[in-house]
C-alpha cells in the first residue's frame, strides 16, 4: 500500500471536520474555549503526518498485516467509546467530576492499559 500525502487528508479533513462540530458544541454547551484544543491538535499530527511522507509516497504495510495490531486497535477503540460514554452519562461537560467519576475512569484507564499491556506481550510487538 502506497502512503502519500493525499491518503493523510482523506484520513485527517473528516476528522478535523467532525472534532470542529463536537468542539464546538461542547463550547456552547460549556463556554469554554478550550474545546477548541482538540481540532487543533488533530491539525498539527494532520501537518505532521503530511510533512513526514514524500510526495512520491512510501511503501507501507496496512495495518491488518502487522501481528497484534487489530485486536490493539480494537480494544483501544472500544475503551476510548466507553470513556465517552461514561462521561456524557454522568453529566456530560456540565457538571464537574465526583469521586465515583474518577473512579471509574482510572478503572477504564486501568483496563485500557493494562489489555494493550497484554495484547504486547501476546503478539510480542
Amino acid at each position: 500500500m502506497k502512503q502519500t500525502r493525499q491518503r493523510w487528508d482523506r484520513i485527517f479533513l473528516p476528522g478535523i471536520v467532525c472534532a470542529l462540530i463536537l468542539s464546538y458544541w461542547v463550547h456552547v454547551e460549556t463556554r469554554r474555549v478550550s474545546a477548541y484544543g482538540v481540532p487543533l491538535f488533530i491539525v498539527g499530527l494532520w501537518l505532521w503526518f503530511r510533512t513526514k511522507n514524500r510526495k512520491e509516497g512510501v511503501e507501507v504495510k496496512a495495518i491488518s498485516e502487522m501481528k497484534g495490531m487489530v485486536p490493539l486497535v480494537i480494544h483501544s477503540g472500544i475503551c476510548f467509546i466507553l470513556m465517552f460514554v461514561i462521561l456524557i452519562v454522568r453529566g456530560g461537560f456540565k457538571s464537574s467530576f465526583t469521586a465515583i467519576d474518577w473512579i471509574l475512569w482510572a478503572a477504564l484507564y486501568g483496563v485500557m492499559w493494562g489489555g494493550i499491556f497484554l495484547i504486547r506481550k501476546r503478539y510480542r510487538i
